[in-house]
């Protein structure tokens, strides 16, 4: 899903993806050094396995971005992106 959304909104780089106040990935915190087996982990799964939503016809993300190019660590998210809808 990561790679699908960041392809179709090129020069986006997605920050955190939560399902309501749960963080299903945040790029600050996988990037870590101590943290790079658990991103692989995560990564691998699929995304209804990940938020636990095997019965579940979709889910419902809020998903933060930035600006690929910015490489400021502390850059702005980008205001007012929509939740994204994904129907498994």
């Amino acid at each position: 899903m990561i790679t699908q959304i960041e392809e179709t909104h090129k020069g986006l780089e997605i920050v955190d993806v939560l399902l309501g106040n749960s963080n299903v990935y945040q790029r600050f915190y996988m990037e870590m050094d101590q943290n790079k087996i658990l991103k692989k982990k995560t990564l691998a799964q699929a995304l209804r396995t990940l938020v636990e939503a095997e019965n579940e016809p979709y889910v419902e993300l809020t998903i933060t971005m930035k600006r690929k190019d910015d490489t400021d660590p502390k850059a702005e998210v980008l205001p007012f992106v929509p939740q994204v809808r994904v129907t498994f």
